[in-house]
């Protein structure tokens, strides 16, 4: 995850104030954007089996934006997935940096 976005989350963490901040605001959401357009074309492989693995990286910004994704079914499975253990090990991150 570049720096910024790091730094952006962290922020968004420490405090309300940096949560409402506009500039971490916008790198928060181009983020998780990106990120999410990510899971949506990788999700199933042409077999339509499920392969898609967050980092834990990945997983930490998902996870801040966690109740924009209530109820969606491919969010539900890339958390349980996440934690289910083994996921980042076997399947390494695909290359792109969000």
């Amino acid at each position: 995850m570049p720096p910024a976005v790091t730094q952006a989350l962290d922020i968004a963490r420490d405090s309300r104030e940096g949560a409402r901040d506009a500039v971490v605001r916008a790198i928060l959401n181009e983020a998780i954007d990106l990120l999410w357009d990510e899971v949506m074309e990788l999700w199933e492989d042409s077999d339509g089996a499920e392969v898609y693995w967050m980092s834990e990286e990945e997983f930490t910004l998902f996870n801040y934006f966690q109740n924009y994704f209530e109820g969606d079914k491919i969010a539900m499975l890339v958390r349980e997935r996440f934690w289910m253990g083994d996921s980042f090990e076997r399947y390494p991150a695909r290359g792109r940096d969000i």
